[in-house]
């Protein structure tokens, strides 16, 4: 096959724009769907590969997956030793045991399932994952697993009937996803049958190639629409609320295969996505996205609390250098028969799968090694698994994802007739408080939260696709009794950073000032990253003295702020002024029991303590 220089620079506008967004630049909110390039040029260079072979009489499955060792797997494995070092150090077991299950996962190529189990893209834990990204190669992984089977087996009956079977497995994929988002959004995302029609439309882009085709004048305009297909949703429209995939991922796949077909050296896309960097950037695409989230991440933990976005660029540059580091000395030596024939090449692919699956399971089985710690940060590891089923009344009036209104318990919203009526409303943050403030405040309190549901929110979000009805039925429930009081509390400080956060806050305002409801909204809480029990164990001399130096306490008054002055009539309660003065923390009784287990959610100790602040306030107001 003919070497196209500008699909290496396609693979560049493919790698920067992942990277970007996992650094937090606000104009690259939309870069993840670099990932969906990438599947769109895999589908079209493995296709265009194995037809070629086929046509000359030389096809062979077992070639085939020996190039595919010798393409991703010595720079994979490099990347999962450095991160298991990492982890070692830096990761508490708990941790360190879901990184040992994720070696194993990424080991077979089902990270993909491991992580749509384990957590979502877009969550704020993901942050926190050094593997989570190998998702896509286990998705690629098992397209190339079968893919090659049936071209092959179909091969016989001709292209037409090839192409007609694409476009069929295609349409269902799609249509899977269409499906998939509004019900299991989750699933949707991370799954190979609702990701494998992007690898099959570039299967189709090679197809189409098959036959020389002569350059033309209005090849260039559709080049060009198709790279405004790309970035124009990249910047402008897609973020982490985008339903993805979806038929919305046609513009970013439908515009790289516009690309793919024609771009060329005669035209301005193609000559734009020839340049010497973007080129050179392309050659080392796989190494850059295989250790850009590995040192995200590990940088978090190395500069707890820090201002990450000012070494982001530090750290991006590293990516950079990294990444060319392991294409010359991993990437290239490994794809050359002559330093490493077949034998050796399977033989140092089994042993390294067999020594990480071992791994894992060594990690798995020692729950993440808590010997490494000593007796008193042991202490502070209990909070790791800290037991919040009960103390948030989890599935019964703390509802999951995939719970709607109606799954609440009847107990979670009885109307008392002879006590004042209270509600806490809102997400987790809202369901830890419930058990302090159901002793602070004289009365009957309600409960209705759901798993990361904004109260404010009016829009639909994929990744929560019940949080609007079930603030529609806490809406309908205060109108039949408008005597009740609520307080709302959620995670303000992540809400925040959606667009339309102030315009949510004065519509619901709006509605409970109209409907004459009374109300108090529960500014944020002091967070921690990536977690109090974290800073505690890099930095014992914290558990002494029982205050600690919180420099994300200024995000938080921001915010905090800002419902302040949305709220009328002394409605807001300042939660962060109750645990901190200035970036001094205040974060465990007289009993050394932590107010908070993980960045921020209340144990039972912080849940009393802050509900017997705000239960002062209340009667006093």
């Amino acid at each position: 096959m003919k070497y196209r220089s500008e699909i290496d620079g396609l693979r560049a506008l493919a790698v920067l724009p992942v990277i970007f967004f996992h650094a937090g630049i606000d104009f690259f909110k939309g870069g993840y769907i670099g990932v969906d390039i990438f599947f769109v040029i895999s589908g079209y260079l493995i296709t265009s590969i194995i037809l070629r072979e086929i046509n000359q009489g030389k096809f062979s499955i077992l070639n085939f997956y020996e190039r595919r060792a010798r393409r991703i797997l010595p720079a994979l494995f490099f990347v999962m030793s450095f991160s298991l070092i990492c982890s070692w150090f830096f990761l508490l077991p708990g941790e360190f045991k879901n990184f040992g299950q994720s070696l194993i996962s990424v080991t077979f190529f089902v990270s993909n399932i491991f992580f749509w189990r384990k957590s979502g893209y877009f969550d704020g834990a993901s942050e926190y994952m050094p593997l989570l990204h190998t998702w896509s190669l286990s998705v690629e992984e098992q397209f190339y697993l079968l893919f090659p089977i049936f071209l092959v087996i179909t091969f016989r009956f001709g292209k037409r009937t090839i192409v007609s079977m694409i476009l069929l497995i295609a349409f269902l994929s799609l249509g899977i996803a269409e499906w998939g988002w509004r019900n299991e959004p989750q699933a949707n995302f991370y799954l190979t049958p609702t990701r494998v029609w992007e690898l099959m439309i570039g299967a189709l882009a090679s197809f189409y190639l098959q036959r020389e085709r002569a350059s033309k004048e209005w090849h260039s305009s559709i080049a060009l629409i198709g790279f405004l297909m790309i970035v124009i949703p990249m910047f402008y429209i897609f973020d982490g609320n985008t339903p993805f995939p979806s038929y919305l991922t046609l513009f970013p796949t439908v515009g790289t295969v516009m690309i793919i077909v024609f771009a060329s050296e005669n035209n301005l896309i193609g000559r734009l996505f020839s340049l010497g960097p973007l080129v050179k950037t392309g050659l080392i695409s796989y190494s850059m996205y295989l250790w850009h989230v590995p040192l995200f991440v590990f940088s978090k933990y190395l500069i707890p609390q820090g201002d990450h976005n000012a070494i982001f660029p530090a750290i991006i540059f590293l990516t950079f250098f990294l990444a060319y580091m392991s294409w010359r000395y991993i990437e290239q030596p490994f794809r050359q028969k002559e330093n490493f024939n077949r034998k050796q090449i399977f033989s140092i692919t089994i042993s390294s799968m067999m020594f990480f699956f071992l791994i894992g399971i060594f990690i798995h089985t020692n729950d993440g090694y808590s010997s490494r710690f000593s007796p008193e940060q042991q202490e502070i590891l209990a909070y790791q698994g800290y037991e919040i089923d009960e103390l948030y009344r989890e599935e019964k009036c703390f509802l999951k994802r995939d719970q709607d209104f109606l799954n609440y318990a009847k107990y979670c919203a009885t109307i008392s007739e002879t006590e004042p009526n209270y509600l806490i409303w809102g997400d987790s943050h809202a369901a830890s408080l419930y058990f302090g403030l159901k002793d602070s405040l004289k009365g009957n309190l309600m409960q209705l939260t759901s798993t990361e549901c904004n109260p404010f929110s009016s829009d639909y979000k994929p990744r929560t696709p019940n949080c609007l009805s079930i603030n529609e039925g806490v809406k309908d429930l205060l109108l039949l009794n408008p005597n009740i009081e609520v307080f709302i509390y959620a995670n303000w400080y992540r809400y925040s950073k959606n667009e339309n956060f102030q315009e949510n806050v004065a519509s619901t305002i709006g509605f409970l000032t109209k409907n004459k409801i009374s109300f108090k909204i529960i500014g944020g809480t002091p967070q921690f990253e990536p977690s109090l029990p974290h800073l505690l164990i890099r930095d014992p001399n914290y558990k002494s003295s029982s205050i600690i130096k919180n420099t994300t306490v200024d995000k938080i008054a921001k915010v905090n702020e800002l419902l302040n002055n949305s709220t009328p009539d002394s409605r807001f309660i300042d939660s962060q002024k109750i645990f901190c003065i200035q970036q001094d923390c205040q974060f465990q009784d007289d009993r050394n029991n932590l107010y908070f287990w993980d960045y921020g959610h209340l144990t039972k100790e912080g849940s009393l303590f802050l509900a017997s602040k705000i239960g002062q306030i209340h009667s006093n107001q």
